[in-house]
């Protein structure tokens, strides 16, 4: 549909959970430290099938620019970095990093090589 050599502009849709920053010490905050708590660690569950697969996409570290992250699922992503002697060298690019810049040049890399495959090169 494209002819070789040529590009389409494309725009990209993110979703992006928030919640308002609700003071310390109320209800409230404590209803979503809990959901923080509940969800987070059982995120691996819905990037599994049955559930889509756009649950793969999910990525609980990625940075919004201008947004405060709020403090205990901060305190959940800081808490399950790796200690850098657990990091090897045989650990893939994505694994190694929440760093969304790093995920996204993985991806990209990953994408070059599909597209390099389906082009014959």
């Amino acid at each position: 549909m494209i002819p070789r050599g040529q590009g389409v502009d494309t725009i990209a849709v993110t979703a992006v959970l928030i919640a308002y920053n609700w003071p310390k010490n109320t209800d409230r905050y404590r209803r979503v430290q809990k959901f923080v708590d509940t969800f987070f660690p059982r995120i691996s569950e819905f990037q599994r099938p049955p559930r889509h697969v756009k649950w793969r996409e999910v990525n609980l570290a990625a940075v919004l620019p201008g947004w405060k992250r709020f403090e205990p699922a901060e305190a959940w992503i800081r808490d399950q970095q790796p200690v850098p002697s657990q990091v090897s060298q045989s650990t893939p690019l994505d694994k190694r990093s929440s760093d969304p810049r790093i995920q996204d040049e993985a991806l990209f890399q990953e994408f070059l090589r599909w597209r390099g495959a389906r082009q014959g090169n």
